[in-house]
């Protein structure tokens, strides 16, 4: 029986000698004729055996997946969007300069009367100057503190708060006026008398009631609170 067993184990088979192609179980079946005289029966032998394809490993079947891709998808989304929030709050690259940019102040962003600004903690000297030409100059300043003040906000006052008037006599008297932007001044004389002038711009007397006013120019002065228009 030994014999019979070794000698069908190395009989090839000539289907698959040279061959290795997966097929699946094959089942080989040997009957010896000799081995029947021999032993008063008919044995079969039966073997089972794997023929697999090159080194006799299993290769794995990839199947496609779209549950997989769309979980890809949302998970680099994810990603790309907690990146670009943490650049955001560092203020790096693209958007400095960019996205929390201070704005230009428009108009209604700024004192448009030096009273006001003085009000709100500005002195005169910060606000009010005279250039070569003797015009009262305005520094306009923000009211809004989240607005980017423009280069040069300085503006001709053409019509200051305070003048100091010089008399036909060579007196000096200082006029205010009242409204803002007007033309009209009012002054009181050193014995009380009550004098009116009417100028055009920058103090320049046009016409005077109480006394003969010849010339004006303005005064670095303004009362802390806002005229009327």
């Amino acid at each position: 029986m030994e014999q019979l067993v070794e000698q069908i184990s190395s009989t090839p088979l000539p289907q698959y000698q040279n061959q290795a192609v997966a097929l699946g179980p094959v089942v080989y079946e040997n009957t010896n004729p000799a081995a029947n005289l021999s032993y008063g029966a008919a044995p079969t032998v039966t073997e089972t055996f794997e023929v697999s394809q090159g080194n006799d490993s299993k290769v794995p079947h990839l199947k496609w997946s779209w549950v997989s891709l769309l979980i890809g998808i949302l998970i680099g989304m994810a990603i790309m969007l907690f990146i670009v929030w943490i650049l955001f709050m560092l203020q790096v690259s693209v958007f400095n300069g960019t996205v929390n940019q201070t704005p230009a102040c428009a108009t209604s962003d700024y004192y448009q009367q030096p009273g006001t600004a003085i009000l709100n903690g500005f002195t005169v000297s910060d606000i009010l100057s005279l250039n070569s030409s003797g015009q009262l100059l305005y520094q306009r300043v923000p009211s809004n503190t989240m607005c980017r003040p423009g280069v040069n906000q300085s503006v001709v006052i053409q019509q200051p708060q305070y003048c100091s008037f010089t008399l036909e006599d060579g007196t000096k008297v200082e006029g205010k006026n009242f409204t803002f932007g007007g033309n009209r001044y009012e002054a009181t004389l050193a014995n009380g008398q009550a004098v009116q002038i009417t100028t055009s711009i920058n103090c320049q007397p046009t016409n005077s009631v109480g006394a003969n006013v010849v010339s004006g120019v303005p005064e670095l002065k303004w009362d802390a609170a806002p005229q009327t228009c």
